[in-house]
Parts: structure tokens; C-alpha cells; sequence
């Protein structure tokens, strides 16, 4: 049998063939926004527990007609791609609450993950679709709502992958799901910096 062949074979069932990195939050260059891509602003950010905290259960169906039930919790990387959003639209952003700010709050509008996934005797099939919706309300330091959005994404990925087994389906939840909110952020960030003339501190305070 070839060598190419061998080769080919140990690199589908190498370790790394079926890791998943975190994708983070996507800058359009590929660098890191510069400090006078920035909003001239220091605010606070506020993160909802719904956020933080969020997980679901998925059951999916194996082609021999066994059920799998998993639980994926999201909500410490959906806050970490929060924070590091934040960070790249605004000059200073602080996590706990500072009097004289504005703030920004993150509240889950909506959060939905269909799986069907396909569990044969050398390989599996999955796909998972995933919609994130985040509520966004801007409170001047005088705690006065200023702006409010509702920013969406969403991600589909299908993956066959030989000897890999329902695992797949939990990876791809996250995975989609980071890619969700990740693309739901991109376009938070577009819509913040075109109405970048808001008062954020309201007109008896002076900007930071």
C-alpha cells in the first residue's frame, strides 16, 4: 500500500485533527484596533448572569437510533468575547461599577443550537446551527439610557470526522456558538462607532 496513503490515514487520526480553537473576537485587518480607532470614552461594562452563566442540554440522534444527551455551557467565553469586544471599541473599559461613567449593559436576547448529528461505525456527521441575539443599552454617567440595539449573529458548521463519535456535537455547539456572538459583536462595533456622537457623560460632565 503507498506511503502517501499511511500518511494520509495518521493525519486524519492525529490528535490535533479534531481540536477546536477559540476563534475570539474577529478584527476586520487581522491586528488589533489602535488606541485612535477607539472611542474616546471610559465606561463600565455589565455583563448579565444570564450571560455568564449560560448552558443547555442537546440531545442528539445516532444513526443506530441511540439518543445522546450532552450539556455545553457558553457563558464564560460569551463573556470573555464580550470583554475583549468591549476593549476594542472603547479607550478604558472597567468591570466594576465607577461613579461619573457611562455603561454599557449586555443583557441575552436570545440564544438558540440545532444539532443533527449522525453516528456511524467509522466516522460521524454533525451539523450545528447557532443564533445569538445580545440586548445593548448605553447608560450616560448620569445613568440615563443614551442608545439601545439589539446586536444578532449566527454560525452553521457541518464536519464529518473518522472515529470521532458524538463528541462532536458538544465541540460544535461552542464552536458555533463563539462564532455567533463573536459575528453579532463585529456588527455591535460598526453601529457604536457610526453614532460614536452620542453624549456619553451627559452635559454637566466633562469627558474623561
Amino acid at each position: 500500500m503507498p506511503i502517501s496513503f499511511f500518511v494520509l490515514i495518521l493525519g486524519l487520526l492525529a490528535p490535533g485533527a479534531a481540536s477546536f480553537a477559540d476563534p475570539g473576537v474577529t478584527i476586520a485587518d487581522g491586528s488589533s484596533p489602535s488606541q485612535t480607532s477607539k472611542l474616546p470614552v471610559a465606561i463600565v461594562l455589565d455583563i448579565s448572569d444570564e450571560i455568564v452563566g449560560l448552558e443547555r442540554k442537546f440531545r442528539a440522534n445516532a444513526i443506530t437510533g441511540k439518543k445522546y444527551d450532552f450539556e455545553v455551557k457558553v457563558g464564560q467565553k460569551f463573556g470573555d468575547a464580550i470583554e475583549r469586544a468591549t476593549h476594542s471599541i472603547f479607550r478604558d473599559v472597567y468591570m466594576v461599577s465607577t461613579e461619573g461613567l457611562p455603561t454599557i449593559r449586555f443583557d441575552l436576547g436570545n440564544y438558540e443550537s440545532d444539532i443533527n448529528l449522525r453516528d456511524g461505525p467509522f466516522s460521524v456527521d454533525a451539523t450545528v446551527s447557532t443564533r445569538v441575539a445580545l440586548r445593548v443599552t448605553i447608560l450616560n454617567a448620569g445613568a440615563a439610557p443614551i442608545f439601545s440595539t439589539t446586536a444578532e449573529g449566527d454560525s452553521t458548521i457541518s464536519r464529518t470526522v473518522l472515529f470521532s463519535g458524538v463528541s462532536q456535537g458538544p465541540l460544535l455547539v461552542e464552536e458555533t456558538s463563539i462564532n455567533a456572538i463573536d459575528q453579532a459583536l463585529e456588527k455591535l462595533g460598526e453601529v457604536l462607532r457610526d453614532n460614536s456622537g452620542l453624549d456619553f457623560y451627559g452635559t454637566t460632565q466633562g469627558r474623561m
